[in-house]
């Protein structure tokens, strides 16, 4: 019978006073068989048996890796040279040949590397996406086998990405996006009910679409604010996010005039007099 209580060692049963208490196994044991020490005999013999199972296999680690390291071992080469003027080597630290990983936990880990290397990206040829388990049959993913949205004939696929056109900063794809959103925000200074941290949204008119491409930083409409006593005309960092490259606006206009619809229609034509006033 075992209790919660916290006994001390050898303390008496409350109700059969031939048993006392073990502190190491938490129970009960008969005076005859539990031996004079503060742990019964049958826990302390269960501590042997599992420190020599543990020695056991300790000893057995070693040998097998004992036994590769020496079949790895090359064979017939020649002594080394000593130079008694060459600096001693480092001292490294011993080499422990305990590995921390059981032969059971490496076989595991080598079926779970092997499960996510078979694991490769799909692609579907209606819609073009490349993603995992998109369950392809035939070249079509399992969205496109259900719906119609991705078709071709929706003009849905953008096209190939320019993944080796240079990245743009925010200011670049401004000047050279036909179509500009204006955003405006309204700050409530009193006098109302607000609520902190939300926005409200008001529909208006406010998309601009723009017919020559690239527009120049003073054309696009921005609103610049800084603190108090802070002169904005001589202090760069304000600047900094402002500056663009002209070789990089270039390349990208090239590419949108070979590979976008827009710019295919003629709805949108590159403006390359305001592409020179550029300055860098």
């Amino acid at each position: 019978m075992r209790q919660n209580h916290h006994n001390t060692a050898h303390q008496e049963h409350p109700q059969f006073p031939n048993k006392i208490w073990c502190t190491k196994g938490k129970h009960w044991v008969l005076k005859d068989i539990f031996g004079t020490l503060l742990t019964c005999n049958g826990c302390r013999a269960t501590d042997r048996a599992r420190a020599a199972r543990s020695q056991e296999q300790r000893l057995a680690q070693e040998a097998q890796i004992a036994a590769q390291i020496e079949a790895n071992e090359p064979l017939g080469q020649p002594p080394p040279t000593i130079n008694n003027n060459a600096e001693p080597p480092p001292v490294n630290p011993p080499f422990d040949p305990v590995s921390a990983v059981s032969a059971e936990d490496k076989i595991l880990l080598d079926n779970c590397r092997n499960k996510l290397m078979d694991i490769v990206m799909q692609s579907c040829n209606l819609c073009h996406e490349e993603w995992f388990d998109l369950e392809v049959k035939d070249g079509v993913c399992e969205n496109c086998r259900k719906s119609s949205k991705f078709q071709p004939s929706n003009n849905m696929y953008p096209g190939a990405g320019a993944s080796h056109l240079p990245e743009l900063t925010q200011m670049e794809e401004m000047l050279i996006s036909p179509v500009h959103a204006l955003v405006q925000l309204w700050q409530i200074c009193g006098g109302q009910t607000k609520y902190t941290g939300h926005t409200c949204n008001f529909p208006c008119e406010n998309v601009i679409f723009h017919a020559k491409v690239p527009l120049l930083p003073e054309e696009c409409d921005i609103i610049i604010m800084h603190h108090t006593g802070v002169e904005p005309v001589t202090d760069e960092v304000i600047y900094q996010d402002f500056r663009v490259h002209r070789n990089a606006i270039q390349l990208w206009l090239e590419y949108l005039v070979q590979n976008h619809l827009t710019f295919h229609s003629h709805q949108v034509a590159v403006d390359y007099t305001q592409l020179d006033q550029l300055q860098c």
